[in-house]
């Protein structure tokens, strides 16, 4: 889901970042997130991060 399509973005808290390799040199990303060069193989690591910061078990 993009998130540019929720009605309140309020509560949304990026846990990844995809395609950094190509990022504006003005982008600022925050040193806690997972960091991609380019598309990721497998986004498990990117559920996984989401559910840990929201409090669910894997």
């Amino acid at each position: 889901m993009k998130p540019g399509t929720l009605d309140n973005t309020k509560w949304l808290v990026p846990v990844a970042h995809l395609w950094v390799a190509s990022a504006q040199p003005w982008v600022q990303i925050p040193n806690n997130v997972i960091l991609y060069p380019q598309q990721p193989g497998t986004f498990e690591p990117i559920f996984q991060a989401w559910q840990a910061l929201l409090g669910k078990p894997s």
